[in-house]
């Protein structure tokens, strides 16, 4: 049962914002103005009833300060890799937590999280993306959510 796009954004937000704070203590809001300069891009794709990939773009102060409050890491300390993994693992739990309000009694398989130094996709909206700005303190994030249902 494919969600209305204005639903599965709602959702969306939610889940993006419930891990982010929980995980990396980065309090987010919408903010609606797109950030031209992301720094990173980490994604995972998903199959199930539906298939899609999610996106996190993201500024490279929005990926210190999270590597800095999941690693209990000083700012000099912090090195690529942790970076790195530490932005799959966003997307990777940003991704699982959206499916499970999406459907929790549905099994989606996630793919290994790709990091990108730098992005590749465009915040845009279409039938079947929903794009989010999302701003904190601490820098920006960008949400790309791609949704195709099985026949596509």
């Amino acid at each position: 049962m494919m969600e209305s796009m204005e639903t599965m954004k709602e959702m969306m937000e939610t889940s993006i914002f419930e891990v982010f704070e929980k995980m990396f203590y980065v309090f987010l809001e919408p903010d609606g103005v797109e950030c031209p300069d992301y720094d990173a891009e980490a994604l995972v794709s998903f199959s199930g009833s539906m298939n899609g990939k999610m996106s996190l773009m993201l500024s490279e102060k929005v990926t210190k300060v999270m590597v800095k409050n999941m690693l209990n890491l000083e700012e000099e300390d912090i090195t690529d890799r942790e970076v790195e993994d530490c932005s799959k693992e966003a997307v990777n739990m940003a991704c699982g937590n959206f499916l499970a309000k999406l459907d929790d009694t549905e099994r989606f398989d996630l793919s290994i999280p790709v990091f990108l130094n730098s992005p590749r996709s465009v915040l845009r909206q279409g039938d079947d993306t929903i794009s989010l700005n999302l701003i904190s303190d601490d820098g920006e994030v960008g949400v790309i959510m791609q949704v195709f249902s099985k026949g596509d």
